[in-house]
């Protein structure tokens, strides 16, 4: 049984499957994911070697090196591709970049992003108390 965050799968059509009633669509992504995978990064149709060589070294270090999440890395990669030109040729249509799907979880926050969501929390809290303490007090002193 699998225990990992992420299965990649970056060869033609990894995210096809068959569509079988009552049960969706049955294919390797869905497969990894019983196994236990988080979260599955596929492809929708054909893409030639040459697009996956320009994609996934950096998805890879968006979200290795730069702390992003599979969700965003995968945005950022692609924005990259959009921009990429080779011998006059522009990637910008989606042929080049749209096949590479993320199946599975959502994107938690990476760990930096914890801290600031849960100092936002403590912020939070204590203005609400701050708050609740006030409409006591302006309470108290209308009753009085």
């Amino acid at each position: 049984i699998l225990n990992c965050e992420l299965v990649t799968m970056s060869a033609c059509e990894t995210g096809l499957g068959e569509h079988v009633a009552g049960e969706g669509v049955l294919g390797l992504p869905r497969l990894f994911m019983r196994a236990g995978a988080d979260q599955v990064l596929m492809t929708l149709w054909k893409v030639g070697d040459k697009y996956s060589l320009a994609l996934m070294p950096k998805f890879y270090d968006n979200f290795l090196n730069r702390g992003q999440t599979k969700a965003e890395a995968l945005r950022e990669a692609k924005r990259a591709m959009f921009k990429k030109s080779d011998k006059g040729i522009y990637y910008q249509h989606p042929f080049y970049w749209a096949a590479f799907t993320l199946y599975g979880e959502p994107d938690f926050p990476r760990r930096d992003n914890v801290m600031q969501w849960l100092l936002l929390l403590v912020l939070f809290i204590i203005l609400a108390a701050l708050l609740i303490y006030f409409r006591r007090r302006k309470r108290a002193e209308e009753l009085s």
